[in-house]
């Protein structure tokens, strides 16, 4: 009679599945405010990469980037970086590239891009193989 009702426990999969679903998710949503960050810190030199780029993070706005960082500043050296359909619209990027980037916008831009991933080859898609990989022999298997 005067028992209380216990709470629901799901099993030890399901429980561990939760937290790895709900670590995936904030992993998201940080990887999305530092790129959105990054073309923030990109606006402030004046360089309308994003008026042209889809996605500054694709691999041509990566390969962009990178060359910023490097220190390239040459719009036409930077546009001939496009890749892919990015080629037809060298021009438009060679007038979106044109900004100033300052010592103080390198430091902001390289510390958001390796935070990120972005500097890594464009071969890696930028991506962390921590938690996009397709099979890890020590991740247990979750139906």
């Amino acid at each position: 009679m005067g028992g209380s009702r216990t709470s629901f426990v799901p099993p030890r999969p399901q429980r561990e599945l939760r937290d790895l679903t709900r670590y995936r998710r904030s992993l998201v949503a940080d990887r999305a405010r530092l790129e959105s960050s990054i073309q923030k810190v990109v606006e402030d030199t004046n360089i309308k990469l994003a008026s042209v780029v889809t996605d500054i993070t694709g691999k041509s706005g990566r390969a962009i980037l990178r060359a910023f960082l490097d220190g390239e500043q040459d719009p036409q050296k930077l546009a001939e970086l496009a890749l892919g359909r990015m080629r037809e619209k060298r021009e438009q990027l060679a007038q979106a590239v044109q900004g100033t980037l300052e010592e103080h916008h390198r430091f902001l831009l390289e510390s958001r891009a390796s935070t990120v991933g972005l500097l890594r080859p464009t071969g890696s898609g930028g991506r962390s193989r921590d938690c996009s990989s397709s099979g890890s022999a020590k991740r247990p298997r979750y139906s």
